[in-house]
């Protein structure tokens, strides 16, 4: 049976596309992420060298937001993050200031990585897929890749999920705005 449900292509599977996915899938939408890296995570990333292990991009991250907060709070209850209490200072001329927040900090356990990889637990995600193209033919989104060329797939929309320069090389062609929009953030 042909699904009826519209197909939604998602670039970028970090936290935002996660969500994203998570929340399209939950009100009916056929969801894909691609990702041009071997795993899920974007900007809390997590990578093997060998013997050794390490997180890189964000060293931490607080939830301000209501509805964030509670997305944070079942993460804590999964035990893929914990609140960290770290020290974090600035370095000025030798000297060490403590720069306190009142926001919780958080930490994905056993690495930045695992929320990411709780939300994409149950979505359909294209690791090692670098979309080099995107264009519009009869009303449908056709994605191209740098690993497999341009996919059979077509999808009805197209959510962008990725650092605004990336963003500008694949969709500035489309308008002036666009381009003007992705240059700003």
């Amino acid at each position: 049976m042909i699904s009826t449900k519209k197909r939604v292509a998602i670039i970028g599977a970090g936290i935002a596309g996660l969500s994203c996915a998570g929340e399209l899938e939950a009100h009916g939408f056929a969801v894909t992420l691609f990702d041009k890296s071997k795993g899920v995570g974007g900007r809390m990333s997590h990578r093997y060298f060998g013997d050794w292990e390490a997180d890189h991009g964000a060293q931490y991250f607080t939830a301000r937001d209501a509805l964030f907060k509670e997305e944070v709070a079942q993460w804590v209850q999964a035990e893929v993050a914990k609140p960290w209490s770290g020290r974090i200072v600035t370095l000025n001329h030798g000297n060490t200031i403590d720069k306190p927040s009142d926001a919780t900090r958080y930490v994905g356990i056993p690495a930045m990585t695992s929320p990411a990889k709780y939300l994409a637990n149950r979505l359909q995600v294209l690791t090692q897929h670098t979309v080099v193209d995107v264009h519009r033919i009869n009303d449908l989104w056709k994605i191209t890749t740098k690993e497999h060329g341009q996919l059979p797939e077509a999808f009805e929309y197209l959510v962008l999920a990725i650092p605004s320069v990336q963003a500008e090389r694949l969709i500035g062609k489309y308008s002036a705005n666009l381009k003007a929009i992705c240059q700003e953030v």
